[in-house]
């Protein structure tokens, strides 16, 4: 595969990919042109030169050759300003599926009837039949006609990163559908699953992580991160959305350092979240009360947070890891962190054996993965004990801890864009 780049000012623009085998680049060469792109490849590729002057020499002895070379280059012209202006309506609304409608719509009367290029832009309208829409276009650009393939080919290339979504979105409904349908009595079992299962997920994402030094060396720790929310193009078609940062601490940190991807809070689901209720009920995790719950006396809500104290006191007591979320809520990068609420230190503070809290920063996780550059980092770990002056209250302390916890997220949101525009030069 070989990338086709301008440079503008310090940085490289993308224009294109090209994979298929036969085409040909550089060929404003032919008209004694400087080309103003680079071509690069990050993958084994086989290019072959032709000197300029090899063909004018060629053309001079057949002159019909040289009649069909500059109609076949007049095509290939036309078909770049069509690439060209494709690209251009991309930018401008930044919706794929539209400039595939707008492209598609021009050459309508090019297009076999009975191809299936007419039915592309319908397949892009419902994310329930994008799979399909891609799954023709591959098919179109190696074996159809050759305006299919022209077409196929201009399309999968601005839906590039839309079909690197589709593949994420495939991975997040194998993580769902190998947890809801695990074995009920086997919580411990369907956590690994989940977690191993999400690597795979995340082995698809842009994304970087720091702090892992800062992990204590044994577990009975309480993890503490800035909840965010998920993006709704995630959503699968029961309505569930998987928390990326929440996964991401279970999957890609905790599994990995100490082989057990720990043990998490989440939220009383609503009634009518089945999909909810299916996927968080086979991993056993501790349930507890947030606004986003439903409506709940104040006996249940004392029951379930004495329940949750001495579960999760047990749990930590035995070597475990314990996820929780601070704010009870989640929040966009850009407003992140919201208030801390008092569980977690309340449960520091009251343990017989005082664990180690350990902070984590995420940023980021609730963009389109095609967008951006997901960020985590690992704060190094505390006691409350050792951080908490003796003088203040424990919710002073969280108030005050959570001002210094903002600073650290809006410092990590200065090095994610930095990287990402290093990354996009």
């Amino acid at each position: 595969e070989v990338s086709i780049r301008r440079q503008e000012k310090e940085a490289f623009l993308n224009l294109r990919s090209i994979s298929t085998a036969g085409y040909i680049f550089g060929w404003s060469s032919m008209f004694d042109q400087h080309s103003i792109c680079r071509a690069s490849t990050e993958f084994k590729s086989s290019v072959y030169l032709i000197p300029r002057q090899s063909l004018i020499e060629a053309f001079e002895e057949e002159a019909t050759l040289g009649i069909e070379f500059f109609k076949a280059l007049i095509w290939l012209i036309g078909n770049q300003l069509q690439l060209s202006y494709s690209w251009y309506e991309h930018l401008l609304d930044n919706h794929s599926h539209i400039s595939i409608k707008q492209l598609l719509s021009v050459n309508a009367s090019r297009i076999p009837i009975s191809s299936p290029l007419h039915s592309i832009s319908h397949l892009l309208q419902n994310t329930a039949t994008h799979y399909l829409a891609f799954k023709l276009l591959h098919e179109l650009h190696a074996s159809g006609t050759k305006q299919e393939r022209h077409l196929s080919s201009i399309s999968l290339d601005l839906l590039k990163g839309e079909e690197k979504e589709i593949l994420f979105l495939e991975k997040v409904s194998d993580v769902y559908i190998s947890v809801a349908n695990g074995d009920p009595e086997n919580h411990g079992e369907n956590r690994k699953i989940c977690a191993e299962k999400t690597q795979e997920v995340f082995d698809l994402i842009n994304y970087q992580m720091e702090g892992m030094e800062n992990l204590p060396d044994e577990g009975g720790n309480i993890f503490i991160y800035n909840h965010l929310v998920n993006h709704p193009r995630y959503t699968l078609n029961n309505h569930f959305q998987l928390t990326l940062d929440s996964h991401f601490i279970s999957s890609m940190i905790l599994h990995k350092k100490y082989n057990d991807p720990g043990m998490r809070t989440v939220r009383y689901g609503k009634s009518f979240e089945y999909g909810h209720q299916d996927y968080y009920e086979n991993l056993g995790y501790l349930s507890v009360y947030t606004a986003d719950s439903d409506l709940a006396d104040s006996t249940a809500k004392e029951v379930a947070r004495a329940k949750f104290y001495q579960e999760a006191e047990h749990i930590l007591n035995e070597g475990q890891n314990l996820i929780i979320s601070p704010e009870g809520t989640s929040f966009i990068s850009e407003e992140s962190p919201g208030p801390f609420k008092m569980g977690p230190f309340n449960l520091a503070s009251q343990a017989k054996k005082e664990p180690k809290i350990v902070p984590i920063v995420f940023y980021n996780f609730d963009k389109r993965i095609s967008e951006t550059l997901l960020y985590c980092k690992v704060l190094p770990a505390f006691r409350l004990s050792e951080k908490k002056k003796n003088e203040h209250s424990l919710k002073q302390f969280v108030n005050e801890y959570q001002q210094e916890f903002a600073r650290e997220v809006r410092k990590v949101a200065e090095k994610t864009e930095l990287l990402f525009h290093k990354m996009n030069q």
